[in-house]
């Protein structure tokens, strides 16, 4: 909003016309409001009368000059008084003062220029046209200049997202109102990333939206965006990377197994989960499940080995080197029992930071299976079982 100062100073003209000394009667009324008469010049004949004044009413006339009268001085025109002839004495009469032009007053002190800039709206947040906003998100739109209030909050209009639903809040400065969903705004869920289904939200600021100077906003300014998309996905093995290996060296990828055999060679189970299928511009994780079926044990695996531990890893190839590779982290556990089942465990926090450089590594989320204690060393065979091809994970994450 621009304010600019503007000023003028009026200007008064002044003149005195002379009268002789000794004439006749000044001149009658006449001019509009005018400035003084000149003074008359210098002494010589006695003067006459001054010459009636121009316009409304006349300037004041000219004094004549002593003894021998000189030539009077312009009587003012315009806004003036009334022009009178002077008493001159003796001598013989000068000429008539001629009227001289008053100066009108014009302007004076400038005022402040009233506003009549209507306002606009500079930006909104979320972006119009957005797109993966999230549950908690609160619109924020920001005026070219300070609000009304009341005004601009009544010019709000949503179906989605109804006043009565939303609560309304300012910044000091009064340009950026701020509307907040009374609830979390909802996901569409959809099962698998190419399911192209969002829910979208609208709003209009309509015209009604005034600034402090009462001037409205141009246009109804309409914007929308739609909420993620919840997606759920089950990611699959990479097979050749899925398997087990013992401390002897023994390796294969047609069963994974756990625990240890006759020579009390201990064995571990690996497991690589493919990221590849997974889109690019995730912005969420909220649920990452590992889980394969146990599906046979042999001997009494959870009684001398105590639990099944499941490790963070990154290895190249089922070898001795992924075997006794030191642990990225343990997980937790896996299971503790021999029932032949489905077991599960949640690894979100592992698949998302794998995510973040999946392609560093190669697109694989990878795992190690072993006991809290490998072998009991009893001579006997105390391991359980897992079928490869159960292997998965099943995720849910938030996407555009």
């Amino acid at each position: 909003m621009k304010l600019r100062a503007l000023s003028a100073v009026g200007l008064v003209g002044l003149s005195l016309f002379a009268v002789a000394c000794g004439g006749s009667d000044g001149g009658s009324t006449g001019g509009g409001e005018g400035a003084t008469a000149g003074v008359g010049g210098s002494a010589g004949d006695a003067g006459s009368g001054g010459d009636a004044g121009s316009s409304a009413s006349g300037a004041t006339g000219g004094m004549g000059g002593s003894d021998v009268g000189g030539s009077g001085g312009d009587a003012g025109s315009g806004v003036g008084g009334a022009g009178s002839g002077g008493a001159g004495s003796g001598g013989s009469a000068g000429s008539a003062g001629n009227g001289g032009t008053a100066g009108a007053a014009s302007g004076g002190t400038g005022g402040l220029e009233a506003d009549v800039t209507p306002p606009s709206i500079v930006t909104t947040l979320p972006a119009d046209a957005a797109l993966g906003v999230l549950e908690d998100a609160k619109i924020v739109v920001t005026f070219s200049e300070p609000m009304d209030q009341a005004a601009a909050e009544q010019a709000y209009e949503s179906v989605e997202l109804p006043a009565s639903e939303v609560t309304m809040a300012w910044n000091a400065a009064g340009d950026e109102l701020t509307i907040t969903p009374n609830s979390k705004l909802p996901y569409k869920d959809v099962a698998g990333p190419d399911v192209d289904q969002r829910f979208g939200f609208g709003f209009t600021i309509t015209t009604t939206a005034t600034d402090k100077a009462g001037n409205n906003l141009e246009a109804d300014a309409h914007f929308g965006f739609s909420t993620a998309r919840r997606v759920s996905q089950t990611l699959d093995r990479v097979a050749s990377l899925t398997g087990l290996v013992s401390g002897t060296g023994y390796k294969a990828t047609n069963d994974i197994i756990v625990g240890d055999g006759s020579a009390n060679q201990e064995y571990r189970g690996f497991l690589t989960i493919d990221m590849a299928k997974l889109p690019d511009g995730i912005l969420e994780f909220e649920k990452a499940g590992l889980h394969v079926n146990q599906d046979l044990v042999s001997g009494a695996p959870y009684v001398g080995h105590g639990s099944l531990e499941v490790h963070e890893l990154d290895f190249v190839a089922l070898d001795a080197t992924a075997f006794s590779a030191g642990s990225l982290g343990n997980l937790g556990v896996l299971t503790k029992n021999s029932l032949l089942i489905q077991k599960n465990i949640d690894v979100v926090r592992t698949l998302a930071a794998d995510y973040g450089k999946r392609s560093a590594l190669g697109d694989r989320c990878q795992f190690r299976l072993q006991f809290t204690t490998g072998s009991d060393f009893d001579g006997a065979t105390d391991n359980a079982h897992f079928e490869p091809t159960t292997l998965g994970m099943d995720v849910v994450y938030l996407a555009e």
